[in-house]
């Protein structure tokens, strides 16, 4: 299993010192929510350790978490959409480094997509269009021991109980099985078509798709921005593919440019994304589906002016691992976002320990 961070993003109502400055009265309403950057603190181990500030600047200042990594030691790993860093801090929650910013050069991020653990020394960042780089730790610090390459075009994966990984491949969105030390073992399954996916979302859907490993070396691979969810068993054949159902396929156009502005490039977005998957235990695979309010706009994030729809709603649906049928949904659970590595969670009498575990609670700053 991949352990999960939980999350939402909500608009906050303090505005930074720019926005307080007098702006002139738009003659028309504006057609998008105003420039203020959400924020988020991340709980770990329960309600005992928070790491998150209410400031306006700073390494404790989140805005869109998009992975999370934690090692035995302690040393949490958070990747941060809005700068394109990763913030790394102690067990006690104390901020101990920064490594990475926005950029195309070695040690440099265009976005973070999911962080994996490959054990307690390597940590691999997964990006879309530019490879993975691979990271050596050693306490707090991060050092750059590979930069991003297309040899290493892996934009999702997930590590299994032996140590291999699997990662989504770029080239053709199928799915690679990775020796421990990332040389390349055989390509297995195939990426979603061009039939499945609008061609609106599909610079979306570079992301290729999200991976779950089980602890009998299976692997669950959901679309991006659609209903499919497939599992590939240890022999790499296909056991069982479903249509989720209820998912919202309306489409919105929106351009954006560098710093969010206009006029660079006009991307699809769909309603509906998988924000999160990951196997509860060795029967139950549980994905959720995440709804944004893209029709009213969103948030923005103060570093970089990155554009951030708010999330309205989530469905978490449990799925039967051996045939693929639905157990159920829930409307109750918070938003997840899912990263990390192989996890040490244990089933206990809360059938969600993880829910304790990995919690970003959005705030309203005032």
């Amino acid at each position: 299993m991949l352990f999960t961070a939980l999350g939402g993003v909500l608009p906050t109502t303090r505005l930074g010192a720019q926005a307080r400055r007098p702006v002139p009265k738009p003659e028309t309403p504006a057609a998008r929510v105003p420039s203020v950057r959400p924020q988020q603190f991340l709980t770990l181990r329960g309600p005992d350790l928070a790491v998150g500030e209410d400031a306006d600047e700073g390494p404790l200042l989140f805005a869109h978490i998009s992975s999370v990594a934690e090692f035995a030691d302690g040393t949490i790993v958070v990747a941060e959409s809005s700068d394109n860093t990763l913030r790394v801090f102690d067990r006690e929650g104390r901020h101990v480094s920064t490594f990475g910013r926005r950029g195309r050069g070695p040690g440099e991020f265009t976005n973070p997509v999911t962080l994996l653990k490959l054990d307690e020394q390597r940590l691999l960042v997964m990006q879309a269009f530019f490879g993975a780089t691979l990271l050596h730790r050693e306490g707090g610090e991060l050092t750059l021991a590979r930069a991003a390459t297309r040899e290493w075009d892996f934009i999702s994966g997930c590590v299994t109980p032996t140590g291999a990984v699997v990662a989504v491949w770029d080239g053709t969105h199928s799915l690679l099985r990775l020796a421990p030390d990332l040389s390349r073992l055989r390509a297995f399954g195939q990426g979603w078509s061009k039939d499945s996916i609008p061609s609106l979302v599909e610079m979306e859907n570079r992301g290729g798709g999200m991976l779950a490993c089980a602890s009998d070396g299976a692997v669950a691979f959901a679309q991006p921005s659609g209903p499919n969810v497939r599992l590939y068993g240890a022999d790499d054949r296909l056991r069982w593919e479903i249509v989720l159902p209820s998912y919202r396929h309306t489409f919105y156009l929106m351009t954006r440019g560098p710093g969010g502005s206009r006029g660079a490039a006009t991307i699809g977005y769909g309603d509906d994304f998988t924000s999160a998957l990951w196997f509860l235990d060795a029967n139950t695979l549980v994905l959720q589906v995440s709804r944004r309010d893209l029709a009213s706009g969103g948030t923005r994030a103060r570093s970089g002016g990155a554009f951030y729809p708010t999330i309205v709603s989530v469905t978490t649906y449990f799925i039967d691992a051996a045939s693929g049928r639905l157990l159920g949904r829930s409307t109750a659970l918070p938003s997840l976002i899912s990263g990390g590595g192989p996890s040490t969670f244990r089933t206990v009498e809360d059938p969600f320990p993880q829910l304790q575990r990995y919690r970003v609670t959005p705030t309203t700053r005032r």
